[in-house]
């Protein structure tokens, strides 16, 4: 559900394109919840990747255990379905998938995974050591994906994503979306 845009109709009718949630690959243990939120990071200037209109894409994800006195413990991890393993243009190729990282909330503690996080300088980050590179080998400089997150108890989940013309225009649309779990 759309929350919140600001004025760009054509931004917005191509971003809102952008954030339905597909199948990822769950990792779901008996009795979890799984979360996925779609991710959208980085610039896409015309001609560069040709994926989506150009601009600059952001995504955040927040993660909130509301739960009165139990912790909640996560697992996450990102899969990426651009740029995809095999090289480019070659189509039906899945992207790489990170190594898991966890993490712990206490009651009413909170989180946020970011597109800094998920890839860093474009080659390492928080989540992967080596993401694929152009044929140049230089850093994509667009990346998306799914961060999915496993939670021994039903957690409070949103994704936000931001959009503008490019790293130094004002913020042209915005989407603020509550996640349901996709499995319990």
């Amino acid at each position: 559900m759309i929350n919140k845009f600001l004025p760009n109709p054509c931004v917005v009718r191509n971003f809102v394109g952008l954030i339905g949630l597909a199948a990822a690959p769950a990792l779901a243990s008996a009795g979890s919840v799984v979360y996925q939120a779609k991710i959208v990071c980085g610039v896409d200037p015309a001609g560069v990747v040709a994926r989506i209109v150009p601009g600059h894409y952001l995504t955040s994800v927040g993660i909130q255990n509301p739960a009165g006195r139990k912790a909640a413990n996560l697992k996450m991890r990102v899969a990426l379905t651009f740029p995809p393993a095999a090289a480019v243009g070659v189509l039906a190729e899945p992207g790489p998938v990170s190594d898991v990282k966890t993490a712990k909330l206490n009651a009413y503690e909170a989180l946020e995974v970011s597109c800094d996080q998920i890839f860093g300088d474009g080659v390492n980050s928080a989540f992967f050591s080596g993401l694929p590179q152009r044929p140049n080998n230089t850093p994509f400089p667009y990346f998306e994906g799914f961060l999915i997150i496993e939670a021994d108890r039903p957690v409070s989940v949103a994704e936000t994503h931001t959009a503008s013309a490019d790293s130094n225009s004002a913020v042209s649309s915005i989407s603020v979306q509550h996640l349901q779990p996709v499995r319990k």
